[in-house]
């Protein structure tokens, strides 16, 4: 089974990746997961939403999906999240830091699960 973001296939879901979840969970790509802010009090401060672990393994730029090179192939992140400083605090909240937490596993996932408020969904065409 694949995962879309926008109609765009990014990766087969299941694979490892090297990321972890606030309670050191290991994420694959296709599992579902908060991201939010908390404070140094563990003080929740901002919900940013739902997301969803990628790696870009296909180009849908034509009506076809081709697989891209393994050079070409980016390292698994999370939508939204890949240039955000996890663990530097910003403002308005100068001691929050991000957090991220699995909320589904990629196992969990059905055919044609749909996530549209979100922006993703799953399909094994």
């Amino acid at each position: 089974m694949f995962v879309y973001y926008h109609n765009h296939r990014f990766c087969e879901i299941g694979l490892e990746t090297q990321l972890t979840d606030a309670d050191g969970e290991e994420l694959r790509t296709g599992d579902i997961v908060a991201i939010y802010k908390i404070t140094a009090g563990n003080v929740l401060c901002d919900f940013f939403g739902l997301s969803v672990v990628l790696a870009e393994h296909y180009d849908s730029s034509e009506d076809a999906y081709k697989e891209l090179l393994i050079e070409n192939r980016s390292e698994p992140y999370i939508m939204g999240m890949r240039t955000l400083p996890l663990h530097e605090p910003e403002q308005p909240y100068p001691t929050a830091v991000w957090r991220i937490r699995k909320m589904k596993s990629f196992d969990e996932i059905v055919n044609n699960e749909q996530w549209d408020a979100w922006g993703f969904c799953y399909s094994d065409s």
